[in-house]
């Protein structure tokens, strides 16, 4: 799958942009080119070569990957957002997602819930808790 995206990448008469792999004349940032490229085709309304820059960057990014995958991918994100007119709406989303996945009370509430099912971690709490006031005593 990546052999033919890249292949898609060398062929400059699509991009207009050199391959990812080609060596001496390429910093290898190929991610930065191909979203400067897209978001230029974005301002022109270029639709056709939108789609098809978006459909390469969907399929060599990945946030798992090296630095330059992971570009495309957050940025990817971004770009749709601005494509579909709703980044107010994913702002907000980031936004009580971050803040309800940060705060104590959440962390604690999902502590609590782990321990209901697992009630083999509070008694190793409690042995452990009892083995170090043991210790102490002596």
């Amino acid at each position: 799958m990546q052999g033919i995206n890249r292949r898609h990448l060398q062929d400059s008469s699509i991009t207009g942009l050199p391959s990812p792999d080609c060596g001496e004349n390429s910093d290898g940032k190929w991610a930065s080119r191909l979203l400067r490229e897209c978001a230029t085709a974005m301002s022109e309304k270029n639709s056709s070569k939108i789609h098809h820059l978006l459909w390469m960057l969907n399929e060599l990014a990945s946030p798992y990957g090296d630095c330059d995958q992971k570009l495309a991918f957050y940025f990817l994100q971004a770009l749709f957002c601005k494509a579909t007119d709703s980044g107010q709406r994913c702002y907000k989303t980031l936004i009580s997602v971050a803040q309800k996945s940060h705060s104590f009370d959440s962390i604690r509430k999902l502590i609590l819930k782990f321990q209901e099912a697992s009630p083999w971690t509070t008694f190793g709490h409690v042995a452990s808790n009892g083995a170090i006031l043991g210790s102490l005593r002596r």
